[in-house]
């Protein structure tokens, strides 16, 4: 849309423009005019030549800016049915994206209705005097950081540190200089002076380079805290007890570095603390997160969000967009978590909303890949009659459906209504050992083999997003021969059918040239988004998976050839595999979280 944005305040005019440097607008004398209004409500009339935008806060005139693109003429309300929504973005699992990136990525927030970005990050930025504090692992700099904050600040949009000061640090139990911070595993040894020290160097850090009192505290998941060196030091005290004490002590070093902390509360809830035992812990400033992302745990809403409402006065929530554990999304699968959740949220008077996107396991799925269900919750939250999937084209060059395409690689049985993350487990599942082969239906290839003509349209459209097209189309390009190939291996020799088995040993080769193409055009994408950092671990799986179809060629052959009477790996009956995050009633929709747990059950790390 073509955009005159001369009448405009100086603030919104530097926000306009960066959305035209970032090649979201384009503004030109002739363009539609736009005039802005502040007040309490958000209104949008559009004519022929003049836009006029009624918004609260500065965030919010580029999300209604965004939706004038797709309005038809006349006056448009858009309602609020909260009054901060929020998004982070996971920097801690291999994947750190390049600043350029993140400037991106704020211009679609800031455009879809966001308020403020969260960066999780471990330990991946650089702290003062700590070299070794996220080494390796493509820490943000503090320039880098600074032009981040810079840029989010030309929209008066937050940018919120989000950190861990208690669990979740396993990487930086790597390092010899912090052995004496950790008690066990990831988790920080708590009631030590020497963890609130670089604690605080943290928060002081973080206080310093972005423009907010907020900052997310972390503290989730530290289910072993206070059973390692805890012990030993400080004499055995309950995991609630331990807990309860840490947090007083780092909300005090809040308090006294004037933040105000936001954190994740599994502890609160799944401990079920009554009410005296954390009267004395809350003052108004800290803020709960209740995150259940589960579609399954929306009934538990009902008890977490007024527990920990009653302990602190007010709550946050947490919902989910799906990109960990596969390279592919679970758009369709988010939308329908979050409807689930939202209704249940609503009945507590929630009006900040936080949605995660979480890289476990390697961060194989960009998070633009997840858009359609960035806009599908911003739309929920301030909903108003615009048309999304021409909205999403004009602003990423696919519509809402056409990125939803993308959650057909997760899917080889059409129809389940449960997470899973087939675009994985396919791609790792051995040739010999064939760990998932009862998880995998035989018409699986023919899935992919459909989907390749729609994914080679989508990415020969061209376009700044492209080349995830590309990634798609060359994984469905392996997944047509690999999803099944252990199961067809299997088979031919049970049956000793040895013509089958030389045709199969044919098909190899093949699929290393798919390999080899799909790493190429994945490498074009994770450097294009990420720093280089990371990419080390993709390498190391996908050729991993080159390098072992060498090793299958050759068994095969001894096999054939009569040098060897039998290959042990397809002796062994073929059994339903149920490691700790394999799920589901149904054999072919398992989701099975890990790359090491999907490829052996052998220790790789």
């Amino acid at each position: 849309m073509n955009v005159n944005s001369s009448n405009l305040k100086d603030s919104l005019k530097s926000g306009v423009k960066a959305l035209e440097e970032n090649g979201f607008l384009q503004r030109c004398e002739n363009g539609i005019r736009l005039d802005a209004i502040q007040g309490s409500t958000m209104m949008v009339e559009k004519h022929e030549d003049t836009i006029t935008i009624t918004y609260d806060t500065e965030p919010h005139f580029y999300m209604a800016l965004a939706r004038s693109m797709v309005m038809s003429e006349g006056k448009h309300i858009i309602e609020a049915k909260a009054k901060r929504l929020g998004f982070m973005l996971d920097c801690s699992r291999n994947a750190v994206s390049k600043p350029r990136t993140v400037k991106e990525l704020i211009c679609l927030l800031v455009m879809a209705g966001y308020d403020y970005l969260e960066l999780y990050t471990e330990d991946t930025y650089e702290l003062p005097d700590e070299p070794y504090f996220g080494y390796k692992r493509g820490r943000y700099s503090a320039e880098e950081l600074k032009e981040i904050v810079a840029f989010a600040d030309r929209f008066r949009f937050g940018v919120v540190p989000c950190i861990q000061t208690l669990a979740h640090l396993k990487t930086l139990a790597n390092w010899k200089p912090y052995y004496d911070h950790m008690d066990i595993d990831d988790v920080l040894l708590t009631g030590d002076e020497r963890t609130y020290r670089l604690i605080r160097k943290c928060i002081r850090f973080w206080k310093e380079i972005c423009h907010t009192k907020r900052i997310n505290i972390g503290s989730d998941e530290a289910y072993r805290q206070g059973r390692g060196k805890y012990t030993d030091i400080y004499g055995y005290k309950s995991t609630p007890e331990v807990y309860l004490e840490h947090m007083q002590k780092v909300f005090e070093i809040c308090k006294e570095e004037g933040v105000e902390p936001e954190f994740w509360a599994d502890a609160f809830y799944d401990s079920k603390f009554s009410k005296e035992e954390v009267e004395n812990l809350f003052d108004g400033t800290q803020l709960p997160i209740v995150w259940r992302y589960r579609y399954t745990e929306a009934e538990q809403l009902h008890d977490y969000l007024p527990r920990c409402k009653e302990y602190a006065g007010k709550v946050m929530f947490a919902c989910a967009a799906y990109r960990c554990y596969s390279y592919a999304p679970e758009n369709l699968y988010s939308q329908r978590s979050i409807d689930a959740l939202f209704d249940v949220a609503w009945q507590y008077g929630v009006d900040d909303v936080l949605l995660t996107a979480w890289g476990n396991d390697g961060s194989g799925c960009s998070a633009i890949a997840i858009m359609p269900t960035i806009w599908y919750v911003a739309q929920k939250l301030y909903p108003c009659d615009v048309d999304l999937e021409r909205l999403l084209y004009e602003l990423t060059g696919y519509t809402k459906a056409e990125w939803e395409v993308c959650d057909k690689l997760n899917y080889v049985m059409p129809g389940t209504n449960r997470q899973t993350n087939a675009a994985k487990y396919l791609l790792y599942n051995d040739f010999l050992i064939g760990l998932l082969d009862y998880n995998i239906p035989d018409h699986a290839a023919k899935i992919y083999q459909d989907l390749l003509p729609e994914f080679r349209v989508l990415a020969e459209r061209g376009g700044r997003f492209s080349y995830l097209f590309a990634v798609y189309e060359a994984q469905c390009r392996v997944l047509t021969r690999k999803a099944t190939f252990s199961k067809r291996l299997y088979k031919a020799y049970q049956e000793d059918d040895r013509a089958t088995i030389r045709s199969l040993i044919e098909e190899l080769p093949l699929i290393a040239e798919d390999l080899k193409e799909f790493i190429r055009l994945y490498r074009i994408h994770w450097m294009t988004e990420y720093k280089g950092f990371g990419f080390e671990v993709i390498d190391i799986r996908i050729g991993g998976l080159i390098a072992r179809i060498d090793t299958v060629i050759s068994v095969l052959n001894d096999y054939l050839d009569g040098k060897t009477e039998r290959i042990y790996e397809l002796d062994e009956k073929r059994i339903e595999y149920f490691c700790n995050q394999l799920k589901g009633e149904d054999v072919y929709s398992p989701f099975h979280c890990h790359w090491g747990t999907a490829y052996t059950v052998n220790i790789v790390y």
